[in-house]
């Protein structure tokens, strides 16, 4: 059987994703083109040093790093800005897959159709995966063909295990609002409260690191589970990522559930 639901959401979405491909491929060649610049300046490693160390928190776990390849490619891109713009791009994606379709009444069109409600939201969850894969692949593939060119010494099975954890964390927040949208029919809704938990999330982890008594609310975050150590630099935390799996195999599941017994809105 042909994933033809899935394809078709992908075809529909060509102008994002070469726009999104695009927005990733540029971000991560400009981190990686400054990197000789910041490796060899003093004058950058002393600023980031002398800066207070509770403003290491809001970099993400690993903080302001600068010293290493590792520690860089944390700082300027794993630690906070590709999940971040892998985080946009799949609730955008995700809170148009039921909410956003059945609002435009285009949903009701594809249920005439011989098809079931549970292969209409495991396609299309499936293509959400795809479409943020594709991104993900793009700053890994950027990552590797420029570290020879600027100098940079790293492990491309760590770079994977990193871009793993980021493509993970996505698939989660976008999950989240396919799962809301299922439960209401509604894309704004999908959308508000995705983002609103993608928030939450990041504040968990910035709350952790601050507060020494509150430190295992870091573990309440996809956002540290995806790269709370370091996977650049240490390699593939089997346990944080087995959690990221298990919370998208319940969204997932909740989706079916949802809008397996749900009526539609006229």
């Amino acid at each position: 059987m042909r994933p033809d639901i899935a394809l078709r959401f992908l075809a529909d979405r060509r102008r994002a994703e070469l726009g999104w491909s695009f927005g990733f491929f540029a971000y991560t060649a400009l981190m990686m083109a400054l990197w000789p610049t910041i490796r060899d300046s003093e004058g950058y490693q002393n600023a980031a040093a002398d800066l207070p160390e509770a403003f290491d928190a809001f970099f993400g776990p690993g903080g302001i790093d600068l010293g290493s390849p590792g520690g860089y490619l944390n700082t300027y891109l794993f630690g906070m800005m590709l999940p971040l713009m892998l985080i946009v791009a799949g609730i955008s994606g995700g809170a148009s897959i039921i909410g956003g379709e059945e609002e435009d009444g285009t949903l009701e069109l594809l249920l005439s159709h011989p098809v079931s409600r549970r292969r209409v939201v495991v396609e299309k969850a499936g293509a959400i995966v795809g479409y943020l894969l594709l991104f993900v692949i793009v700053a890994f593939a950027t990552i590797v063909a420029l570290a020879p060119i600027v100098d940079m010494e790293i492990s491309v099975g760590n770079v994977a295990a990193a871009s793993l954890g980021t493509l993970l964390v996505g698939i989660v927040y976008s999950l989240a609002a396919v799962a809301v949208g299922a439960f209401t029919g509604r894309r704004g809704s999908a959308a508000g409260l995705a983002g609103g938990l993608a928030g939450l999330g990041y504040l968990l982890q910035v709350v952790a690191e601050l507060a020494d008594g509150l430190s295992w609310l870091r573990l309440l975050s996809p956002l540290y589970l995806a790269n709370g150590t370091s996977p650049v630099e240490n390699g593939v935390p089997a346990g944080d990522f087995a959690a990221l799996i298990g919370i998208v195999v319940v969204l997932a599941a909740l989706a079916v559930v949802a809008f397996d017994r749900r009526d539609l809105r006229a």
